[in-house]
């Protein structure tokens, strides 16, 4: 048995890097969808038209224009109006997108948009509320504090 698994296993390791080398060289584009990307102080809403991508880029209360197309593993052009255009590119990272522009650099992410049909989900219960193991409390003194023989002042007798 061990000689059959022997004489396959060349087959098996042929079929597996043929399979996955084209997935890791196909110059696929980065995965970004229509939206809204947001982070450390930039709002990103971008959509597909024709060919490339055209959107909107906030930064504090100043809006611009953007456009782009992906070259290699980026979405690079440009944003802005007239003269004052500004290169861009925006590449996927581990967490979610950067965003380069003239040596500045932002971490942006996806923002996903809520269902406004979803039902409210009831809040998680802590499981800790309620435990068995913990002491419960001693009633309270009806007098209003605890009777400590130590602390507890002689008593007079009215005159």
């Amino acid at each position: 048995m061990s000689s059959l698994k022997a004489s396959t296993l060349p087959f098996w390791l042929g079929m597996a890097l043929a399979t996955l080398l084209p997935l890791g060289c196909s110059g696929e584009k980065p995965v970004i969808l229509p939206g809204t990307y947001q982070g450390e102080g930039v709002l990103l809403k971008i959509q597909s038209k024709d060919t490339g991508w055209v959107g909107d880029l906030r930064v504090g209360a100043r809006s611009f224009p953007l456009e782009g197309k992906w070259t290699g593993q980026a979405l690079t052009g440009f944003f802005g109006r007239g003269e004052a255009r500004f290169p861009f590119t925006l590449k996927k990272d581990k967490v979610g997108f950067v965003l380069r522009s003239e040596g500045n650099t932002y971490h942006i992410v996806h923002v996903v948009p809520k269902n406004p049909l979803a039902k409210p989900k009831p809040a998680a219960k802590n499981p800790l509320a309620k435990n068995p193991l913990a002491k419960k409390p001693k009633a309270p003194n009806p007098l209003g504090q605890a009777e400590n023989p130590s602390t507890k002042a002689p008593k007079t007798a009215p005159k």
